[in-house]
C-alpha cells in the first residue's frame, strides 16, 4: 500500500469518528434539554411551617380562637405543596367559595383549582411552600372572606410567657398565656416564644395571638422599669402589672427596687442602667409643663415616665393617681427630667386643694387678687431657696396685680397667724356676699391671670359645701346624709385629681361641689362633725356618692351617662323612691305606656309628692328648627357618639350634622331602667338624627324660651337644661309637620344616686342618715377615713 491510499483511509476513520462525537453530543444536548424542561426544581427562600399554616387556616372558620389546635401540627415541620391543597380543600369545605375573585375580577368557585394553576410548574407535593406565597394567598383569604377586620397583622413585643411570669395573686402564666406591651394573651403558634425582647408584626384574632408574620427589630429596651429583686443570674421585674423573670448572667451586678433601663439584643438581656437620682417634697401640680415640687420647683417629664406604688399590692399608676397636696412621693430623676415616681405611702389625707373661680364661675383666672384676714397675717414669696416673707396686721389690704413686689418666684403664700383665722377675698363676689376662706391660700401668676387655691382641712372645707349644697333647714339627718355623700365625693377627687394642672383637687363651682357659695350655718356645721371622716365604701372602692335635686318618685342608674368607665356602679339602682313600691318597677318604666301611666299620676306614697318639682309641665307653641339644628351640632360637638345620623340603609352612624329640615316627627324611641328618656329619635325634611343620653335629651327639647310650670303652679325659666329627662313627649302637627310640642315631666337633675329631697322627706319620717344612705346606695357602708393605714 503506497502512502497517499494510507493517509485517504485514515482521514476517512478521523472524519466518521469525528461526526459520531458530534452527533452523540447533539442527541445528548437535546435530551438534557428535554429534561431540564421538564425538571421542577424547589424554590429557595423562607418556608412557611405546617403549624403556623394549620393555625392560620383554622383561624378563617373557628369562632373561637382558643379552640385552635396547634397541636396538629408539630414543631418546625414545613409545609409541603401537597399539604398546601389539603388545606385549600378543608378552607373550601369549611367556607365555601366567599367572594374569592381571578385577577379579571370573576369569581371562583374552585379554590383548589385555582391554586394549582397559580402555582402550576413552580411546586410539586412534596415541596415546601415558601412563606411570601403563603401569606400573600392568606391575605387574599382574609379579604375574600371578609375577615381581615377580625384577623388583623399588629405590631407587639413579647415580655414573657408560661412560669416566667406571675400575676398579682401568685398564679403563674400557662404554657400558652404570654405577656406583652398591650397586656396578657394567649398564643398559638411555638414561633412566639424564639422572640421575646423583640419587635414583631404578628396575626391576632380577638384576644390570642396566632401566628408571627415577621420580626421586625431584634432589639428592645425597656424604660424605667421596676427592679424587685436581682439575684442567682435572674431579675425579677415588674411590667404591666405582672412579676416577669429574666435570665441575666450579671444579676448579681443590678441594685434591687431601682428603676432601670434594660436594654436587649436577640432576646437576650445585655445591660442595666440603674437611675439612683431621686428626690421628694409635696406635690403641688402635674401638667403638660411638668411635675411642680414644694421646695426644688417644677421639672419636666420624660417620655415613658412610669409611676410605681410601692406599699400594698404592687401597681402601676397614672400621673393623675399622684397624690396632689401631699409627700407621699419619690421622684426619680435622669438629666434633670423626672422618669419615675415611687409612691411610699398613703395616709389619710386631711387637706384638701380647691381653686377658687372668678366672681361669674366662668373660669378659674383672677386678673388681681385683692385680699385680707380677719387675724394677723403673713405672705411669703418669691425663690423656693431665699425666700421672703411680710406680715400684716388683721384688717389690712393687700393688692396682688401685674408687677407687683410678690411676682417672681413659683407661688404665692397667704396665710392667718391664728389656725382659726380666715382669709378674706375681697376681689371675689358670691350669693352670700364677700367670702371668708379658712386654711391658707397659694396664688400663681399663669398666662391668662391668677389662680389661687384654697388648702384647707377636708372637714372645714365641708362646712361650706352642705350649705351650699343642701338648705341647712332640712332635718339633721338629712344634713348628716349630705355630708357623708360631700365628705366621700372630695376625698375620691383628693385619690385622684381631675384638675392637678392647677395643684388642686376640685374647684368651688357646681362643675363639682359649690363651696362656699352660702355662708357656713350651725346646723350644716353639726352634720359634719357628727359624721367626721365617715366615707361612703362599695367593697374596697370608694362609692360614686352623686346626688341631685328631686326624683319623680323614681331613680335611675348610672347607665343614663353612657359613660366608659370600668367601675363598677352596681349599687346605683333605679328604685321606687317611696313608702311602696306597688305595681311599677325598673324594668316596667322602660315600657312607653307604663311610663306615661306613671308620670301621669300622682303618688301619696312617694317620697317627694309635695315638692314643687315632683311633676310640671312644659309647651314650646312654636318650634324653631334652626335652634334645634344648632344644638345638635354642639352637642355632636362634644361628643360624636351621642348624636348620630340616619343613613339610606336605616342604620344611625357619628357623622357631622348639616341639615335637618322641617321635622316631620319627634319621639322618644327608648328608656331606661328607671323610665329616664334615652334616646330620641328627630325625623326632618331632609336629615333624621338620634340624640342618646338623658343630658342631650334635656338641651334638645328646651327651647330657652318657655317656662316650666312646676306642680304648684309657679313658673320657672329654663334657659339651656329641662329640669329632668323624666318627660313624655306629645306634638302638634299642622299639614304633616311638627309646628309644637308639649311635655309631662317630673323631678329635677339626673336622678342617679340621692334625691337630696327624698332624703329630707325620709328623715322627716324617721330614718336616720345610715338609713337614707343605704336606701339610695344599695350594699354600701360607712368607714372611717382617719382609720386608713398606711400599709
Amino acid at each position: 500500500m503506497n502512502k497517499k491510499f494510507l493517509m485517504d483511509k485514515n482521514n476517512k476513520l478521523f472524519l466518521k469518528t469525528l461526526f459520531c462525537i458530534i452527533g452523540i453530543l447533539i442527541v445528548g444536548y437535546i435530551l438534557v434539554v428535554s429534561l431540564c424542561i421538564g425538571i421542577v426544581r424547589q424554590p429557595e427562600g423562607e418556608y412557611i411551617r405546617l403549624q403556623d399554616a394549620r393555625i392560620l387556616a383554622e383561624a378563617l372558620w373557628e369562632e373561637n380562637a382558643d379552640s385552635i389546635d396547634e397541636r396538629n401540627a408539630a414543631g418546625d415541620a414545613l409545609l409541603t405543596y401537597g399539604q398546601f391543597l389539603t388545606l385549600v380543600q378543608e378552607i373550601s369545605v369549611k367556607k365555601g367559595s366567599g367572594e374569592w375573585k381571578d385577577e379579571q375580577g370573576n369569581v371562583i368557585g374552585d379554590l383548589t383549582k385555582w391554586c394549582e394553576k397559580e402555582y402550576k410548574g413552580k411546586y410539586k407535593e412534596e415541596m415546601y411552600v415558601l412563606k411570601e406565597d403563603w401569606y400573600s394567598f392568606y391575605e387574599r383569604l382574609l379579604i375574600a372572606y371578609e375577615m381581615n377586620s377580625e384577623i388583623m397583622l399588629v405590631t407587639s413585643v413579647v415580655l414573657g410567657s408560661g412560669e416566667e411570669v406571675t400575676d398579682q395573686d401568685g398564679n403563674t402564666f400557662g404554657s400558652r398565656e404570654m405577656l406583652t406591651e398591650e397586656g396578657a394573651f394567649s398564643f398559638r403558634s411555638d414561633s412566639f416564644l424564639q422572640y421575646k425582647y423583640q419587635t414583631v408584626k404578628a396575626y391576632r384574632k380577638d384576644d390570642v395571638f396566632l401566628t408571627v408574620y415577621e420580626p421586625v427589630s431584634r432589639g428592645y429596651q425597656l424604660v424605667n422599669a421596676w427592679i424587685m429583686e436581682a439575684r442567682e443570674k435572674q431579675l425579677r421585674v415588674f411590667l404591666k402589672g405582672y412579676e416577669v423573670k429574666i435570665a441575666y448572667e450579671r444579676a448579681e451586678e443590678s441594685a434591687r427596687e431601682q428603676v432601670a433601663d434594660l436594654e436587649f439584643a436577640d432576646g437576650k438581656l445585655q445591660s442595666v442602667t440603674v437611675k439612683e437620682e431621686k428626690l421628694s417634697g409635696k406635690l403641688l401640680s402635674v401638667s403638660e409643663e411638668g411635675i411642680e415640687i414644694e421646695g426644688y420647683g417644677k421639672y419636666p417629664v420624660r417620655d415613658g415616665m412610669k409611676i410605681y406604688k410601692l406599699y400594698g399590692k404592687l401597681e402601676e399608676w397614672e400621673q393623675k393617681d399622684l397624690s396632689i397636696g401631699y409627700n407621699f412621693t419619690d421622684f426619680v430623676l435622669e438629666d434633670g427630667s423626672i422618669c419615675a415616681g415611687l409612691v411610699t405611702r398613703q395616709e389619710a389625707m386631711e387637706n384638701i386643694r380647691i381653686v377658687i373661680k372668678n366672681t361669674s364661675f366662668t373660669n378659674a383666672y383672677h386678673q388681681k387678687v385683692e385680699l385680707t384676714a380677719d387675724t394677723d397675717f403673713v405672705i411669703t414669696y418669691g425663690d423656693y431657696k431665699e425666700p421672703k416673707k411680710q406680715e400684716y396686721k388683721a384688717g389690712e389690704k393687700v393688692l396682688i396685680e401685674e408687677g407687683s413686689e410678690y411676682l417672681g418666684g413659683e407661688r404665692i403664700y397667704v396665710e392667718p397667724l391664728a389656725l382659726t383665722g380666715r382669709i378674706r377675698l375681697l376681689s371675689v363676689e358670691r350669693s352670700q356676699g364677700t367670702p371668708s376662706y379658712r386654711g391658707k391660700m397659694e396664688i400663681t401668676k399663669a398666662p391668662d391671670g391668677f389662680v389661687i387655691v384654697n388648702e384647707v382641712l377636708l372637714e372645714e372645707y365641708l362646712y361650706s359645701v352642705v350649705p351650699s349644697e343642701m338648705p341647712a333647714s332640712y332635718p339633721i339627718e338629712a344634713l348628716k346624709a349630705q355630708a357623708v355623700c360631700a365628705r366621700t365625693y372630695a376625698y375620691r377627687h383628693m385619690l385622684s385629681s381631675g384638675i392637678a394642672r392647677f395643684g388642686a383637687h376640685v374647684d368651688d363651682s357646681a362643675g363639682y361641689q359649690v363651696y362656699n357659695n352660702i355662708s357656713e350655718h350651725a346646723d350644716t356645721t353639726k352634720a359634719v362633725k357628727e359624721t367626721t371622716g365617715q366615707l361612703l365604701y362599695y367593697g374596697e372602692s370608694l362609692c360614686g356618692s352623686y346626688y341631685y335635686s328631686t326624683s319623680c318618685g323614681f331613680g335611675a342608674d348610672s347607665n343614663i351617662w353612657k359613660s366608659d368607665t370600668p367601675e363598677d356602679l352596681s349599687y346605683l339602682v333605679p328604685v321606687r323612691i317611696g313608702r311602696e313600691e306597688g305595681t311599677y318597677t325598673g324594668e316596667a318604666m322602660m315600657d312607653e305606656d307604663t311610663f306615661s301611666s306613671f308620670i301621669g299620676q300622682t303618688f301619696d306614697s312617694d317620697y317627694e309628692r309635695e315638692e314643687a318639682w315632683y311633676r310640671w309641665n312644659y309647651e314650646v307653641t312654636k318650634i324653631d328648627t334652626e335652634k334645634i339644628l344648632s344644638i345638635l351640632q354642639k352637642r355632636y360637638e362634644a361628643n360624636e357618639k351621642l348624636i348620630l345620623t340616619k343613613e339610606k340603609s336605616g342604620s344611625f352612624v357619628a357623622q357631622p350634622v348639616k341639615k335637618l329640615g322641617d321635622i316631620k316627627n319627634i319621639y322618644i324611641e327608648k328608656r331606661t331602667s328607671g323610665g329616664a328618656a334615652d334616646e330620641l329619635i328627630i325625623e326632618g325634611t331632609k336629615n333624621t338624627y338620634k340624640v342618646i343620653s338623658e343630658h342631650n335629651i334635656r338641651y334638645v327639647l328646651n327651647d330657652g324660651e318657655s317656662m316650666v310650670v312646676r306642680q304648684d303652679g309657679s313658673q320657672i325659666a329654663s334657659p339651656t337644661l329641662l329640669p329632668s329627662a323624666y318627660m313624655v313627649l306629645t306634638i302638634g302637627k299642622e299639614d304633616g309637620i311638627v309646628v309644637g310640642y308639649s311635655l309631662i315631666g317630673g323631678g329635677y337633675g339626673h336622678g342617679v344616686g340621692m334625691s337630696q329631697n327624698g332624703a329630707k322627706a325620709m328623715a322627716n319620717a324617721g330614718l336616720d342618715a345610715k338609713e337614707i344612705l343605704s336606701f339610695f346606695y344599695q350594699s354600701c357602708e360607712i368607714q372611717n377615713a382617719y382609720d386608713i393605714s398606711g400599709d
